[in-house]
């Protein structure tokens, strides 16, 4: 049984060229919340004398939208406030499970793959924006509130369950379980000039936690085998950076938050009277998005003059967990063997490259926080940011097992 769900959406609110004049505040809102969910259950059974049965379940979501709010090559102006705002919430769930039971052969298998691909963007590309009596806003949120806690209405977007259960004189499962997040947060000036008699801020903020889960139970009289393998990976970039100009504001900051939380477990149980072996493999990982870093707050070749504070910020806060548990048990030959791995590799960045930058009455301050405050304090939710477990366990006349974080 074979189920696949690709959700790929647009959702803009857009100034393109022209001129545009308002007499009080502008605002630009796109917001998304794409969703894909996909269950498949098999099952078989086989009672003949010298009966096979088979199951095999695949559960496969993609979902990646594009959510953005951006003026290019226009000339805008306005009185009051102007605010680009794109939020994107976004999820992706699946389950597989397959089960076989026979009086002879059964075999067993499910793969649940949950991908998250979002792009998100509150940008201003050529052109010029100017407030004459407010303030400037770009703001892209991917999953996360503005202070970057959990806005996407589950623990966890990214969702990926298999389960293969088997029994029978011989019985073999295996399952597959992948939950992968590999969006895009941006909120960026790639050229143009902005002015504005209030603060101009950039923020951009995400929240991610992908889970996988897998379970193979392998149950025969003569000989059963168990084995699963669960990867999380997140690898969403969160971005702010000013790449154009800025004549007047009274501040600018360019933030962005990022919170990564991928949680991968794997279990496999085999019992048979002659023979059994279970093998569980789990890998909860943050790397990049490709070479994109993953939180990053930049102001890249053009002129900034203000009038107060420059204050560039990113803000990382980053776990990884991964358990994988192996169990044989037969009256005769048991192996089993498990490994478990939590990589963070991240990048954090905050710079400023070429052109002019003044500050003709404020402080310019540039900060990169990975898993610590201000002072250096652990900032993590938990003691160990990178948590593996690996347990296995044998038992039979002859029994051989090994664990490996």
């Amino acid at each position: 049984s074979v189920q696949e769900v690709f959700v790929t959406t647009a959702t803009t609110a857009r100034i393109d060229g022209g001129s545009v004049g308002v007499g009080g505040a502008l605002t630009l809102n796109a917001t998304d919340t794409s969703s894909g969910t996909a269950t498949v259950n098999s099952w078989s059974a086989s009672l003949g004398l010298v009966g096979f049965a088979a199951a095999g379940a695949v559960a496969t979501v993609r979902v990646a939208p594009a959510t953005s709010a951006s003026s290019s090559n226009a000339t805008v102006t306005a009185t009051g406030n102007v605010a680009l705002t794109a939020i994107e919430k976004a999820k992706a769930i699946v389950a597989a499970n397959g089960d076989a039971y026979g009086t002879g052969i059964a075999a067993a298998g499910a793969t649940g793959h949950a991908t998250l691909a979002p792009a998100v963007s509150a940008f201003v590309s050529g052109g010029s924006v100017t407030s004459s009596g407010g303030g400037i806003a770009l703001k892209a949120r991917y999953n996360a509130s503005d202070a970057g806690a959990n806005d996407a209405g589950v623990a966890n977007s990214a969702d990926a369950v298999a389960g293969a259960s088997t029994g029978a004189l011989v019985a073999a499962s295996g399952a597959t379980a992948v939950a992968t997040d590999r969006g895009t947060v941006d909120a960026y000036v790639a050229g143009g000039t902005l002015s504005a008699s209030g603060a101009i801020t950039l923020l951009s903020t995400s929240f991610s936690a992908p889970k996988a889960r897998t379970d193979g139970d392998g149950f025969g009289l003569l000989g059963a085998g168990g084995a699963v393998d669960t990867t999380a990976t997140a690898a969403v970039s969160t971005a702010s950076h000013m790449d154009g100009n800025v004549t007047s504001a009274a501040s600018l900051s360019a933030t962005s938050i990022a919170t990564l939380r991928p949680d991968a477990k794997s279990t496999a149980l085999a019992a048979g009277i002659f023979v059994a072996g279970a093998a569980a493999d789990s890998t909860a990982e943050v790397v990049t998005n490709g070479a994109l870093p993953t939180a990053r707050a930049s102001l890249g070749s053009g002129t900034i003059s203000v009038g107060g504070a420059i204050t560039l910020a990113s803000t990382l806060t980053a776990t990884a967990k991964a358990e994988s548990k192996g169990i044989a048990v037969t009256l005769g030959v048991g192996a089993g063997g498990t490994h478990a791995t939590a990589r963070l590799a991240p990048v954090v960045a905050t710079y400023i490259t070429g052109g002019s930058v003044t500050s003709t009455g404020g402080a310019i301050s540039l900060t990169s926080l990975y898993n610590a405050t201000a002072l250096g304090a652990n900032a993590a939710p938990v003691a160990n940011s990178a948590d593996a477990h690996a347990t296995n366990a044998s038992g039979g006349l002859l029994g051989v097992s090994g664990a490996s974080p």
